[in-house]
């Protein structure tokens, strides 16, 4: 086989393998991709079922909440009154709460009413034995923790799955004891799960199995992960994803399903082969094209290259015509064959010569290396010495005679420094170079001396065959370095600060200079001496200069600053070393804390106006209308003001110089710990003592109850702070405490107003939502009684104003605490994620960046952001696509955006929106959201361009928001 077969056969085979390569890493990287996105969203649409059906059960927990806390329902449950079936539990009222099943249990579990719906005859019929013994006999399903708990779930009956809820019977104020419980039913039948496949917008079955499932059945819905769904491909056509809930009574499981057609893979599948077909046409036009160039422009014109030379060897004549006709590699290659010969023999005479000059370059070599100061040697990798100048025999003793006997380089070197050589021999095997590494050199008569080694490797091609360098005896330069360094450490450990540099600039500080500053030397080196660590950065230092050089040295005084902003005076001693001008003078500035010196002479003058200022200070404290007390810092009472004595009734004279915590009993009635003594307590164990206490700076804040003071307990408001000397030092700590029982009491019944206030008005709306069910109830019965128009409409009009009502009560259930519990601090990011959780339609997203910002606002800030994201699906328009929350700060506020992209809020209207009764609802969403937010001073306003959007802005105050999540 020639070269051109070779080469074609080689190039084709390479491609080919390349191109099937590609095809099966795609094939197999796409249908993987596919198949695994196609489960993912099945995953996704099993979930998002699943919370419907969660939905759907909470409606049902709500409504048998309003039956079961019902004063009618209490009494029918004890005296089982005919009135209560007759107006209640009639078809029409069943069916429009839709609820299948009703069962009533006395608190002996002893049934004391129960009844089913029969849509399909349109009446109410007694519940078989079979259906009531199977709901009773689940365990615990009439005990609860509290009056106010309940029990919700699924149940597998003969009919089909069903919804259960069961709640304790109480009276409309919530109060017990229970006198029964109130079980309500609703069938998973066909027709709902039809219901609940519409509002999911998917293919949901609903079925039971009493087999064990292969995965964790689930007792809550919430629960859910996508590890706990089975997705199953059923078809070509069509994939289910599987989840199983435990039934209540353990007997069983429901199998919820979700099928989707598997438009996916399909479509998948089909572009896939596209792209495959598409890659074999293009490399199979790759290759032909690829071998056609290759053997008309390369493998032709070698093939005429070759059969020329031959012919040229074998006919031997001078011929002048080229080899090969062109202008590419090929012709220039056979241009050069020609001259090939001569230029060989040119080289020979060349080389030769260049032997010579080689030789006598080495000669010079030696005799230069002879004439250096240093050690000069060349040795090969093994350390075997092949060069040594006669320096290198002076200093280490041999004799020139030795070199016969064979030099290694370990013997110019102490044993001591043997493993460091050796190291250093291992990175010139790798091609680096030794840099001035220190060892201990050996003479010849065993005298140790260091020195200084510079080597380089020797290359020959890519080997490292040897390597040459020089050594250098610092023997004198160690004697100086040592002299040096005893110098530098009598500088660096005396206690007066040294500052040396050269003109306006530090070169170094000595540690008693930067400990004296409480800095690292680093931050003075390079700045002016001025300019760090003293008081009058604006001073030219080099006046100083100028005057030290007139004098041979200055002395001054300058104030300095430590690195907590403390002052000390110092006195300066400069002295010129060098120089003949201010800018390259080089000075030595000696620096002595004088602080001592000072307070001293400072004493002296001011210990009477000491005296007068600590007589005023007395008097101040003593007339504090706030009860105070000081203590010193081994707890020792050494101030008790007039009206900490009104107060307590404790004179002055009896309580100072009393410790061991005594000052307490006046308060708590024993002797304990009071809010100063946390301030003093350096390992933070007291502070334990006060759950509620705040800090700002070094006070601490807190409110206590005292029960044993006074009659009935008094409240106080105390805050507490550590008192310093002049040295900043801790002394002692003072308490200054305020009687707030007026207030506290104040405030308590106030609380206990708004609680009567709401229980009177849960029982009324309580009352009222009743009978607006029992109304809607019996519309569509008055309607069918006289089916007229004139009765039609008068029924439609009622029926808007019943469920008008029906809505305001709702919305007054919801917004009845409003203001009534303290604020809190609330994450705004989580509230949004909870507010956005159930009813948004998929083709809106929610874009939320609020994560780790905390507002403190009333417990109903949830129900704003509720309200805002309610308001855009209402009123943005079928346009709308996008909710986003952000925020940003300005001027010490927090600005919370809420914007969307839908049809926008008019100029005229972007107040009117917050009027209570504005809007198309009840008109009060968008004034409780204002009202919300003012109870902690937060503003709200529309922004948004109307056309472009609905912005709105939420201005929080300073101190009402922070960014950590560690709040206090």
């Amino acid at each position: 086989m020639d070269l051109r077969a070779k080469t074609f056969l080689i190039i084709g085979l390479t491609l080919l393998g390349g191109i099937a390569l590609i095809i099966l890493f795609s094939f197999t990287l796409l249908t993987d991709s596919y198949a695994q996105f196609e489960e993912d969203d099945t995953r996704h649409n099993l979930i998002k079922g699943l919370k419907v059906l969660s939905y759907e059960k909470d409606q049902i927990y709500s409504l048998t909440g309003d039956w079961s806390r019902w004063d009618e329902t209490y009494n029918f449950v004890q005296d089982k009154n005919d009135e209560y079936i007759t107006q209640n539990l009639n078809y029409a009222s069943i069916h429009n709460l839709g609820i299948d099943l009703l069962i009533f249990v006395k608190g002996d579990s002893t049934l004391t009413y129960a009844t089913r719906i029969n849509t399909t005859a349109g009446r109410m019929e007694s519940v078989p034995d079979e259906i009531l013994s199977q709901v009773l006999s689940i365990p615990d399903i009439c005990t609860f923790e509290s009056i106010l708990d309940g029990k919700s779930g699924f149940i597998i009956l003969p009919d089909g799955p069903a919804i259960i809820v069961a709640e304790p019977i109480i009276t409309s104020i919530y109060e017990g004891p229970s006198v029964g419980t109130l079980i309500c039913i609703e069938y998973l039948n066909e027709a709902k799960v039809k219901t609940l496949s519409s509002i999911a917008d998917l293919h949901l079955t609903i079925s039971s199995i009493h087999d064990f499932p292969l995965i964790k059945a689930l007792n809550e819905i919430n629960e859910i992960t996508t590890s706990d769904i089975i997705v199953t491909p059923e078809s070509d056509t069509n994939i289910t994803g599987t989840s199983y809930l435990s039934s209540i009574d353990s007997n069983g499981f429901l199998e919820f399903t979700v099928t989707l057609p598997r438009d996916i893979i399909t479509q998948g599948k089909a572009t896939i082969l596209t792209y495959i077909l598409f890659l074999m046409i293009l490399g199979l036009v790759v290759i032909v094209v690829s071998l056609i160039i290759i053997d008309r422009f390369v493998l032709f014109r070698l093939r005429t290259l070759i059969e020329n030379i031959k012919n040229r060897n074998t006919e031997r004549a001078q011929i002048d015509a080229p080899l090969l006709e062109g202008d590419d590699e090929f012709s220039r290659l056979a241009k050069e064959i020609h001259p090939i010969f001569l230029e060989l023999n040119q080289s020979q005479k060349d080389l030769e010569e260049h032997n010579r000059l080689l030789s006598e370059s080495e000669r010079k070599y030696r005799e230069l290396a002879d004439l250096l100061p240093e050690f000069v040697f060349e040795a090969d990798l093994d350390g075997n010495i092949s060069f040594i100048n006669q320096m290198g025999m002076k200093i280490s003793g041999h004799r020139m005679d030795d070199k016969n006997t064979g030099f290694h380089i370990l013997n110019f070197i102490h044993p001591q420094s043997h493993p460091q050589f050796l190291q250093a021999l291992d990175q010139i095997r790798k091609g680096k170079p030794i840099n001035g590494t220190e060892f201990s050199g050996i003479n010849h008569n065993g005298e140790t001396y260091p020195i200084t080694v510079y080597a380089s490797p020797i290359w020959s091609g890519s080997q490292v065959t040897g390597f040459r360098g020089f050594a250098i005896d610092i023997s004198d330069r160690k004697e100086i370095e040592n002299s040096l360094r005893k110098l530098a450490d009598i500088v660096e450990h005396t206690s007066t600060g040294i500052v040396t540099g050269t003109g306006a600039n530090v070169d170094y500080v000595n540690a008693a200079y930067s400990q004296m500053h409480g800095m690292e030397p680093a931050e003075f080196i390079g700045k002016n001496p001025f300019l760090v660590g003293t008081r009058y950065p604006e001073k030219n230092f080099l006046s100083y200069l100028d005057s030290a050089l007139f004098s041979g040295h200055a002395t001054f005084e300058l104030d300095h600053i430590r690195s907590d902003n403390s002052v000390f005076p110092a006195l300066h001693d400069l002295t010129i070393l060098s120089g003949t001008s201010a800018d390259n003078a080089v000075w030595s500035l000696n620096v002595q804390d004088i602080t001592e010196q000072r307070l001293a002479w400072k004493a002296l003058i001011d210990s009477e106006a000491l005296r007068e200022s600590a007589r005023q200070l007395r008097d101040v404290i003593s007339r504090l209308p706030d009860a105070t007390f000081v203590i010193d810092k081994d707890g020792w009472v050494i101030f008790w003001n007039q009206a900490m004595e009104h107060l307590t009734g404790i004179q002055e004279a009896d309580i100072i110089g009393r410790g061991r915590y005594e000052y307490a009993i006046p308060f708590y009635g024993e002797k304990r710990p009071m809010l100063l003594n946390a301030v003093l307590d350096k390992e933070g164990t007291i502070i334990k003592l006060f759950p509620n206490v705040s800090r700002s700076g070094d006070s601490l804040f807190t409110d206590e109850t005292f029960p044993k003071m006074g009659k009935g307990g008094k409240y106080f408001s105390s805050m507490a702070g550590p008192l310093f000397d002049s040295k900043g030092n801790i002394i002692g700590a003072i308490q200054s405490m305020r009687d707030i029982t007026a207030r506290i009491m104040a405030e308590q019944a106030l609380m206990r107003t708004n609680e009567k206030l709401n229980l009177l008005s849960s029982i009324t709306r309580h009352d009222i939502r009743n009978r607006v069910t029992v109304i809607l109830g019996l519309l569509p019965l008055l309607k069918e009684a006289r089916n007229d128009p004139e009765t039609a409409e008068i029924v439609k009009i009622m029926d808007n104003a019943t469920r008008l009502i029906h809505d305001q009560i709702e919305f007054t259930r919801v917004y009845q605490n409003l203001g009534i519990q303290s604020p809190e601090w609330k994450d705004a990011g989580f509230l949004v994620r909870k507010a956005a959780e159930i009813g948004i339609p998929e083709r809106i997203t929610v874009e939320n960046t609020l994560s780790g910002l905390f507002i403190y606002a009333d417990p109903l800030l949830e129900r704003v952001f509720y309200n805002l994201i309610d308001n855009a699906l209402r009123h943005a328009g079928p346009n709308l696509s996008s909710i986003r929350f952000s925020w940003y700060s300005i001027d010490n506020e927090v600005c919370i955006c809420c914007e969307d992209d839908g049809q926008g809020i008019p100029d005229d209207l972007k107040e009117r929106i917050f009027d209570r009764g504005y809007g198309s609802n009840t008109g009060l969403g968008l004034f409780l959201v204002r009202e919300i937010l003012s109870i902690t001073g937060i503003r709200i306003f529309e922004t948004g361009t109307y056309g472009k959007g609905a912005r709105f802005e939420i201005w929080v105050p300073s101190g009402g928001y922070s960014e950590k999540d560690n709040i206090d």
